[in-house]
């Protein structure tokens, strides 16, 4: 088995390069949201279709992403993708020149289908190189340098694109030349990907040829701990989008400062990336279904906390949600894909569907905050984590094996 691991060694370093970039654009995508909102005079709810387009884009690519790589391997599905990435944020700079934001929902929905797909690539990869019961402890390694971006990326946003400006005081083609920059770095990656090996494996760390796939009866939904997987990954997601960008916007309903609202933000965001490290070395062998236990009630206590008490204690209760939220992913994933079998593709397409969450329960909370405020609104945030409890307890129980 080690030296299976050694030979992996440069698919793995590939895996995480491009699980720091959709984590980079991913957060710098919900960096916009404030920005556009006071640009183009949005109310909260509206200003969350932006992010919205983004996870929206999850459900429509997440399944034909899947049978891509099915179809196509892993190597042209990925390059495919960084294309794709490539034209959406060659949309936002069209959408600066023409001052639109129907055109930046265009770029952002782009933007989206191309993370998908870059996802359903790397997660089962990922999952593949080694044992299925370490799988969730791998993705979390891999997650901790995704949110090593994601911490970035708001300071990124703020001081590089923004000029530290205030909302008030920004001009829509302060975008332009930094997304020509991500446009053409974006183009190089994926001509960096086309000329690099990239076995293709199966669960186990097994190298297979190219074939065609065997014919599969039935779907993938067929599997219970699947089916309730992919609403742990809505929610999760949801909440861990909603706790990061909609805490933007409640920050900066208070009045707090551009250089404040972004330490707190690249704070929550950096709990994800200290979560992930610690969880993918110290805790490396905890059991997927007793870490998502622990995490959920963690998340779910903070967000309580910050909802109920509020002012500057209950924003920081908030912000520590990042270091609870940090290892959901890789625990659920984890737990969801187990025992899938020759259906593991298909359902970790199915599963890139349920990030949809991140569109859906943002612009929930955000409706809820336009009427009750956003302290109060983390109620519903608090709800959807009470559910990634009860997955862990009830819903990722086999029913039903492919292996």
């Amino acid at each position: 088995m080690t030296t299976k691991t050694a030979n992996y060694k440069v698919p793995f370093i590939l895996m995480v390069i491009l699980f720091f970039l959709f984590g980079f654009l991913t957060v710098l995508n919900g960096q916009l949201q404030g920005p556009m909102k006071a640009l183009f005079d949005l109310t909260n709810a509206q200003s969350t279709i932006l992010t919205g387009a983004f996870f929206i884009a999850f459900v429509v690519t997440g399944a034909p992403a899947g049978m891509m790589i099915d179809k196509m391997g892993y190597k042209k599905t990925l390059v495919i993708a960084l294309l794709v990435v490539a034209v959406a944020l060659a949309t936002f700079f069209a959408g600066a020149k023409a001052v639109s934001f129907p055109i930046f929902v265009t770029g952002s929905f782009l933007l989206g289908a191309g993370i998908t797909m870059l996802q359903v690539v790397a997660n089962p990869y990922i999952s593949a190189l080694g044992t299925p019961e370490t799988a969730g402890s791998r993705i979390n390694l891999a997650g901790a340098f995704n949110s090593l971006a994601t911490t970035i990326a708001p300071i990124f946003a703020t001081y590089v694109i923004f000029g530290g400006k205030k909302n008030a005081d920004l001009v829509v083609g302060d975008v332009e030349i930094p997304y020509i920059g991500l446009t053409i770095f974006a183009v190089l990656l994926a001509a960096l990907f086309s000329r690099v090996s990239l076995p293709n494996i199966s669960q186990g760390g097994e190298e297979k040829t190219e074939e065609t796939p065997a014919k599969l009866e039935g779907t993938a939904w067929k599997f219970s701990h699947l089916t309730m997987g992919v609403l742990a990954i809505f929610c999760y997601v949801g909440a861990e989008v909603a706790s990061g960008n909609n805490l933007k916007l409640y920050l900066e309903g208070m009045g707090w400062e551009p250089g404040d609202v972004t330490l707190k933000i690249s704070l929550y965001w950096g709990g994800l990336m200290v979560g992930r490290f610690i969880g993918s070395s110290i805790f490396k062998n905890v059991d997927n279904r007793k870490g998502l236990v622990v995490v959920s009630l963690g998340s779910m206590a903070l967000t309580l906390a910050g909802s109920l008490i509020g002012g500057e204690l209950g924003v920081w209760a908030l912000t520590g949600v990042g270091l609870f939220h940090s290892v959901m992913w890789g625990y659920i994933f984890g737990l969801a894909i187990d025992k899938l079998g020759p259906y593991v593709n298909q359902g970790s397409g199915y599963l890139l569907m349920g990030v949809a969450g991140g569109a859906v329960i943002p612009y929930i909370q955000a409706t809820f905050a336009d009427s009750i405020g956003w302290q109060a609104s983390f109620l519903f945030i608090a709800a959807c984590q009470a559910y990634m409890l009860f997955y862990a307890l009830v819903g990722s129980r086999i029913k039903k094996s492919a292996v």
